[in-house]
């Protein structure tokens, strides 16, 4: 009997450090995944340099792995309800679903990891965009725990990440 593929969603608000801890983590906790990011894709190549490609591609790997039944994980702000359906969907095709939420203590302090992103050579995003995925992410979180088998919210800020609860379903 083979495990059931896993669907996971790497949330948080820009700045929150998604990236480093789907570097950091995905290896360790869930091997097989692949990791879907839109930023990364748009850095492959000129097809994708669009912020617009970039989502589209995404979705479209986002289909074939799931065709496939692959383990994933997905990076999002969690800023719209985008993946309230998908997780449905994923969950009535026999994935485990799981969500790891990175909260920074403010929209102040999202915006300044930003900054200093890009002053490392990273990319930037508008302040406004900033503020307004920190908002709709802490909003939305509740939205989106039940809809998954196991959820954890990590905390991050200049100390450190470290969560902060989890649970099981």
């Amino acid at each position: 009997m083979t495990s059931a593929p896993e669907a996971i969603l790497i949330a948080g608000p820009n700045g929150a450090g998604k990236t480093t801890f789907a570097r950091q983590v995905l290896h360790v906790r869930y091997p097989a995944a692949h990791f879907l990011n839109a930023d990364e894709i748009q850095r492959e190549g000129p097809a994708f340099s669009h912020p617009v490609a970039a989502g589209r591609e995404l979705v479209r790997r986002l289909d074939e792995l799931t065709g496939q039944r692959e383990t994933f994980a997905v990076e999002t702000t969690l800023s719209s309800r985008r993946y309230v359906g998908k997780l449905r969907a994923w969950s009535g095709m026999g994935y485990r679903t799981s969500l790891h939420f990175i909260e920074l203590p403010s929209a102040d302090f999202a915006v300044q990891r930003v900054a200093t992103r890009v002053a490392a050579g990273g990319h930037a995003v508008p302040e406004a965009d900033v503020r307004r995925r920190f908002e709709r992410g802490v909003q939305l979180l509740p939205v989106y725990k039940p809809l998954v088998d196991r959820w954890y919210h990590w905390f991050s800020d200049d100390r450190g990440l470290r969560l902060d609860d989890y649970q099981y379903t």
